[in-house]
C-alpha cells in the first residue's frame, strides 16, 4: 500500500498531465474533451481536498 505522501505526489502528477491535456484540448477546439478533462480535474481536486471539496462548512 502506498504511503499518504507518495499517493499525493502521484495524484499531483496525473493533475499535471490532466491540465496539459485540457490545454491541448482547448487549442485544438475539441471543447467536448476539455469539458471532461475539466470534469476529471475536479474530482481529483476533490481528492486531493479528502472529499470535503463540495461541503458547506457547518454552523
Amino acid at each position: 500500500m502506498m504511503d499518504g505522501g507518495v499517493a499525493m505526489s502521484k495524484i499531483d502528477e496525473i493533475m499535471k498531465l490532466l491540465s496539459e491535456a485540457k490545454r491541448e484540448a482547448d487549442a485544438l477546439g475539441e471543447t467536448i474533451l476539455a469539458y471532461h478533462i475539466g470534469t476529471v480535474l475536479l474530482a481529483a481536486q476533490d481528492v486531493v481536498l479528502g472529499g470535503r471539496g463540495d461541503q458547506r462548512p457547518r454552523r
